[in-house]
């Protein structure tokens, strides 16, 4: 990030509570993770629009973490906005969201769809048809082409903020979201995996929260039964291809995470949220807490979850979550106390103390002291060498009364 400690930078308050002075006039915010978001100010629609973001390398999957480590000090840029960082009352600081848009290649995505609808028209009788036709695959290559195009140039790291913060978004058409929703949900559950993942880089437009198929399901509520409903082996529920489930999981919940940089995203994240909840914890059941990339995925949906929870609390006086806030509490302790990566245990804390966070009815520091969760907490900082950890671990403590 050169010379621009993040530190000295005002914090996503600014954007709420400053207008700007001319058209294009530029801020930059510390955003949370020694990550900065900059904003330009727009007179036609007088308001802040986020345009970029610089990431701390030490983040991976471009998703960054919601806590200030601090650095060397300096000033910003000659073209910037000068405010007070105001990290409000929060002990773990400026929040923000997790976006999980990092490696994406589209080519052997839509190669692999090409290949697979080819084998089911093959296979398939005059009957009930899963494969796409001619027009519907031109639908999805016309949206592949426009993807590869509008996805870098959504932010990698977006303040979390209710209602969400304006970004460069982009629109999808409700019969090109029908086609990868069929490939995504529809087709045999080992060749799901590429609808997936284009749908994942769909959930940043506000077009997928917006979506209703003609019985009036959103996208989560046909999405969220599909992953769970596995084949199985014979006489049991055990996943006949565990690979499978936990790949398509994987991408579930990265659809969950992306769909909070959006205000309509918000609201359909606010609509499900106890199905969000029931989802983390049938991921657990079923698939393997020994996939790194699933667990990183798993813990950057909590967080988006705990996060969101706390702003929508401080901006409503209520939160989507209610009681199901006890269930996620306990179901951070499992990527907490049983696993070892840096990042997953980090991510699992930040969401942790984003609950604990919570003002008001509810006593969320009261059900977090409840759960043990001082123990857990000790357990991750003796076990873990980083220091993000181990200071992310002390605020949550210290806000516990421990």
């Amino acid at each position: 990030m050169g010379d621009i400690n993040p530190s000295t930078l005002p914090g996503p308050e600014f954007i709420e509570t400053k207008a700007g002075t001319k058209e294009g006039q530029t801020v930059m915010i510390n955003s949370g993770g020694g990550n900065i978001s900059v904003y330009q100010w727009s007179m036609g629609q007088n308001q802040w629009l986020l345009v970029g973001s610089v990431v701390d390398s030490s983040a991976q999957e471009a998703e960054t973490p919601s806590i200030d480590l601090g650095s060397s000090t300096s000033a910003p840029g000659p073209d910037t906005v000068a405010g007070s960082s105001d990290s409000g009352s929060h002990p773990l600081g400026p929040h923000a969201v997790f976006v999980t848009l990092t490696q994406v290649n589209f080519t052997p995505a839509l190669n692999r769809i090409n290949v697979v609808n080819n084998n089911l028209l093959q296979q398939e009788s005059s009957g009930h048809k899963l494969s796409l036709n001619s027009e519907q695959t031109a639908q999805l290559a016309s949206l592949v082409q426009a993807l590869a195009k509008d996805v870098p140039l959504v932010p990698v790291t977006i303040p979390a903020m209710v209602p969400a913060v304006t970004t460069r978004s982009f629109t999808v058409e409700p019969s090109s979201i029908s086609v990868v929703l069929k490939v995504a949900t529809a087709w045999p559950y080992k060749d799901r995996l590429p609808g997936l993942d284009v749908l994942r880089c769909t959930a940043p437009s506000a077009s997928l929260a917006e979506y209703a198929d003609s019985q009036g399901n959103s996208v989560l509520d046909t999405l969220l039964p599909s992953i769970l409903d596995y084949p199985k082996e014979n006489g049991t529920e055990l996943a006949a291809d565990p690979k499978s489930v936990e790949n398509n999981a994987m991408m579930a919940l990265r659809v969950i995470t992306n769909l909070f940089a959006t205000s309509g995203g918000q609201q359909l994240i606010a609509k499900t949220a106890l199905k969000i909840v029931d989802f983390l914890a049938h991921v657990l059941d079923v698939a393997g807490r020994k996939n790194r990339n699933l667990m990183v995925a798993w813990t950057s949906a909590a967080s988006n979850l705990a996060v969101f929870t706390l702003r929508e609390q401080e901006a409503k006086g209520h939160n989507s979550i209610g009681d199901s806030s006890s269930s996620l509490i306990k179901l951070l302790a499992v990527p907490i106390l049983d696993l070892t990566d840096t990042e997953v245990v980090y991510r699992a804390l930040i969401a942790l103390g984003n609950l604990a966070s919570i003002p008001g009815q509810g006593d969320y520091a009261g059900q977090v002291r409840s759960a043990s969760a001082r123990t857990w907490i000790n357990l991750a900082m003796g076990k873990m060498d980083d220091a993000r950890v181990k200071v992310v671990g002390e605020k949550i403590l210290k806000l516990l009364g421990a």
